[in-house]
């Protein structure tokens, strides 16, 4: 009897110390002042955390911001707004299916319908990038009118924007106006596009950016981001 009972004794202390694994979620690291993180322990941050820690990687955030936003969520909303009304920090790309305009309109020139294609107008916000919004135009020209026009309004919000809680609200404004000369003939045609994105967090607020391109009857085009216009 005696032998039983260390027997069971034994069996109780080794599954007492049989050890647990678990996997590891991203948590933030207190300051250095001995302050608290912000809701270090509400699961909602966490994709945020392990994000910052994938841009580090990569090299589109410094070490030292990601460990304060991962303390500090509230931060994040603090430079995104900074970011977003602060025009020399704007990043704003023209992509188009030829390498320049005048490529373009020898190639357009050749072709027996003469059309431009493929002129897509991105505007990324924030830091890192957190949304990226995009338009495009399409339309064909003989020199002195337009026609066929056609082209997109749409938006994508980035690993790091779905993290802090960003999404597309749509295009309130996606219009094609067209505009004459000399009050006669069809000078071109105007794509003005209003895209919308929300947040549902309390630190920041709605915004949103105004895209336009305008196709000229010789088959050159401007674009325009927030009133300002990009070439002329």
């Amino acid at each position: 009897m005696r032998n039983a009972r260390m027997k069971a004794a034994i069996v109780s202390l080794l599954v007492s110390v049989v050890p647990v694994v678990s996997v590891a979620t991203p948590v933030a690291a207190a300051p250095a002042d001995g302050t608290a993180c912000f809701e270090s322990d509400n699961p909602q941050w966490a994709p945020m955390r392990a994000e910052a820690d994938r841009l580090v990687v990569s090299g589109e955030l410094d070490s030292a911001k990601a460990e304060a936003y991962k303390c500090d969520p509230r931060l994040i909303y603090q430079d995104f707004a900074k970011a977003v009304t602060d025009p020399a920090q704007a990043k704003v790309t023209v992509t188009q299916v030829f390498p320049t305009q005048t490529a373009m309109l020898a190639a357009a020139k050749k072709a027996k319908n003469k059309c431009v294609e493929g002129y897509f107008l991105t505007h990324e916000l924030g830091t890192p990038t957190t949304i990226k919004a995009k338009q495009s135009i399409n339309f064909c020209f003989n020199g002195s009118a337009v026609s066929d026009w056609s082209g997109v309004c749409e938006a994508t919000i980035t690993a790091w924007g779905k993290t802090t809680f960003w999404s597309f609200d749509g295009c309130p404004q996606n219009d094609w106006i067209p505009y004459t000369l000399n009050k006669k003939h069809n000078g071109g045609i105007h794509h003005k596009t209003r895209l919308n994105f929300i947040n549902k967090t309390p630190w920041t607020y709605d915004v949103s950016t105004l895209l336009e391109q305008w196709g000229h009857y010789d088959g050159t085009v401007d674009q325009m981001v927030d009133g300002k216009l990009l070439h002329r």
